[in-house]
């Protein structure tokens, strides 16, 4: 009889430090249930901010798309502008050139009986160096405009790279880190984001839009 009351009691124990163990397992469960569901939230939060910044970092492409296009049509049209004056100040060259061919074989005809006409030479002479300048001026913008539409191209293909390894976010394992903030330097100048970056004005653009004298 006594035995199977030690047997029952220590049945009673074992059940009992049975029922602690499955209450401190279920305790243990529910927090990892908790903290598993918290790091899913965060995980979540984190994957919507990157989705976030990778459509604003395809509508800052876009909308450069569209300034560059943009640029490049006036580019286009200033450079056909230019040409035409060019070819203009070739033809008035070539026409002043004849002129002064003319006058200075007039000239050295009446060179001792006119000092008029002598001075009427050398002021067409003032002139033609005036319109050859003129159109050297114009080549080399010609040359500048193009150098820097290759150069606003250049920026354009920086920032579809950029987009592509910003895409890659979606992939890659995420890390529960904290939204990335500007940096500061030295002087207090701040170190702007990809995306800040890519909605800011090009230089090239900014001198691609300047009047053209």
């Amino acid at each position: 009889m006594r035995s199977a009351e030690e047997t029952n009691e220590i049945a009673q124990a074992k059940l009992k430090q049975a029922e602690l163990s499955v209450r401190e397992l279920q305790t243990r469960l529910d927090a990892a249930a908790r903290a598993a569901a918290a790091a899913a939230q965060a995980k979540q939060a984190e994957l919507d901010q990157a989705h976030q910044a990778l459509a604003q970092a395809h509508q800052a492409i876009s909308e450069l798309q569209a300034r560059l296009e943009a640029a490049a049509s006036a580019e286009n049209r200033s450079a056909a502008a230019t040409q035409v004056r060019l070819q203009q100040d070739q033809a008035t060259i070539a026409d002043l050139l004849a002129r002064l061919d003319a006058a200075s074989g007039s000239a050295r005809e009446a060179a001792e009986a006119s000092a008029d006409k002598f001075k009427q030479m050398e002021e067409s002479n003032h002139e033609l160096r005036e319109r050859l300048l003129a159109a050297e001026q114009a080549e080399t913008r010609v040359t500048e405009l193009s150098d820097l539409l290759q150069k606003a191209h250049a920026d354009l293909r920086f920032l579809q790279s950029d987009s592509a390894k910003s895409a890659s976010v979606q992939t890659a394992p995420l890390v529960d880190r904290a939204p990335s903030e500007p940096k500061e330097i030295g002087g207090g100048e701040e170190v702007m984001s990809p995306v800040e970056m890519s909605v800011a004005p090009s230089p090239a653009i900014a001198v691609v839009a300047a009047p053209f004298d």
